[in-house]
């Protein structure tokens, strides 16, 4: 369980990005005595990891798609950026075919 700092400070970074340049939205804070509840915006279909994996075929990802994941990648990355954010999730699984 994430401490109630963090949690904070996620939720600040999350109000800064505001949802924009597909960085996921907040919708709201809820805080009780013991717990915190982060709502966030529903993203269908899941994370990106899957859908990559999902879209690889053995000639490898269609010129759409990467073209599209490729945007958004550097979209939602260059709005951190120049929010003073750094994206520490990029580093993400390594997967071998």
């Amino acid at each position: 369980m994430a401490k109630p700092k963090v949690l904070k400070l996620e939720c600040k970074i999350l109000r800064t990005l505001a949802g924009k340049h597909f960085n996921v939205g907040l919708v709201g804070v809820y805080e009780s005595p013991s717990m915190i509840y982060v709502v966030t915006e529903f993203c269908e279909g899941g994370d990106m990891y899957a859908y990559v994996a999902d879209a690889y075929h053995e000639d490898g990802l269609r010129a759409d798609d990467s073209s599209s994941i490729s945007f958004q990648l550097v979209d939602a990355v260059a709005h951190c950026a120049k929010c003073e954010i750094i994206h520490r999730d990029l580093m993400g699984r390594r997967v071998i075919y």
